[in-house]
């Protein structure tokens, strides 16, 4: 697989603490993984009679791209939090989208 993009973000000073908003993009292409079958045998079949079942996958989406966006922001008091969210496009049937937050709290 080969993955290029880049991530860009800074940082915001404030009365508060620092926020830094960030985002992210990368076009990705997998070289490898084509189509192939999958063999699979019945072995409790109370017929007698065991069979193979093959099925073909289909190729692999060759070219996706990733995109992100998120913010992370650094308080006085030491505290930490974060969001961000990353999504997939250009996949076949497939929809993609994760969120993922965080805190830190010194005490």
């Amino acid at each position: 697989m080969l993955s290029l993009g880049g991530d860009l973000s800074y940082p915001i000073s404030t009365g508060f603490g620092v926020i830094i908003p960030q985002v992210g993009a990368s076009w990705e292409h997998e070289f490898e993984d084509d189509a192939r079958n999958i063999d699979a045998l019945i072995i409790a079949d109370d017929s007698g009679n065991s069979s193979t079942i093959r099925v073909r996958t289909e190729d692999p989406d060759r070219d996706y791209a990733r995109l992100g966006a998120g913010v992370s922001t650094q308080l006085r008091d030491g505290i930490a939090a974060f969001v961000d969210y990353e999504t997939l496009l250009g996949l076949r049937d497939i929809g993609y989208h994760k969120f993922t937050a965080g805190a830190r709290i010194e005490f």
